[in-house]
């Protein structure tokens, strides 16, 4: 991607956020709210999708497997990618979050406070960008990297994840937009600073 792609992509999801602010986050939260469905339900179980945790706990364990155990070179370096993926991203989603202090659906639904709070360390105040629409872009964007092929069911299970974050009524659309660019833009440079740096090498077989 050319830095001119890239900076228009930037300003596109920008004024999306923007306008998503000033005219589709509270009508959302509203509906969702109101109308509790069977997608609620599903949702609510989507959603542990984007746990952070689970993610890297198994691709820590999986490259200690592939590096010293079984030693298998290509393997481990997939295990490191994407537990890097996912780690980074998180760590420069929640240092924004703790930057804008943006609260979150139910204080407006429930005290009708919609504004931020920068430098606020209460939950309330943590709803920009989305964690779990963070971690699980993440986590799918470094396996669209390893395995291109299979990117339709990476690109769906992310946005599951995305939607769920917003039905349940945990983020506004917004939240979950820029936390999932934010990992792919994060994910993405961290490919390309292994390339320069001569540490990147997948082929999709074992070595």
């Amino acid at each position: 991607m050319t830095k001119r792609n890239a900076a228009i992509a930037s300003l596109i999801v920008i004024a999306a956020c923007i306008l998503s602010y000033a005219l589709l986050d509270i009508p959302a939260a509203q509906y969702f709210d109101a109308n509790k469905t069977a997608l609620t339900d599903f949702c609510a179980r989507v959603t542990y999708l984007g746990k952070s945790e689970p993610y890297l706990i198994l691709s820590a364990l999986a490259f200690i497997l592939f590096k010293f155990v079984i030693k298998r070179p290509a393997l481990a370096r997939a295990a490191l990618f994407f537990f890097l993926a996912v780690a980074v991203s998180g760590i420069v989603n929640d240092k924004i979050k703790f930057l804008v202090g943006r609260s979150r659906p139910n204080l407006l639904l429930t005290q009708q406070i919609y504004t931020f709070k920068p430098f606020a360390t209460r939950y309330e105040y943590l709803s920009f960008p989305s964690g779990h629409a963070c971690t699980a872009v993440a986590a799918c964007c470094a396996l669209y990297f390893l395995r291109v092929r299979l990117w339709p069911l990476f690109a769906v299970s992310a946005l599951a994840v995305l939607l769920s974050r917003v039905v349940i009524g945990s983020h506004f659309p917004s939240d979950v937009v820029f936390g999932g660019y934010l990992s792919v833009v994060t994910t993405y440079i961290l490919k390309t600073m292994l390339e320069r740096k001569g540490l990147w090498e997948w082929t999709g077989r074992q070595d």
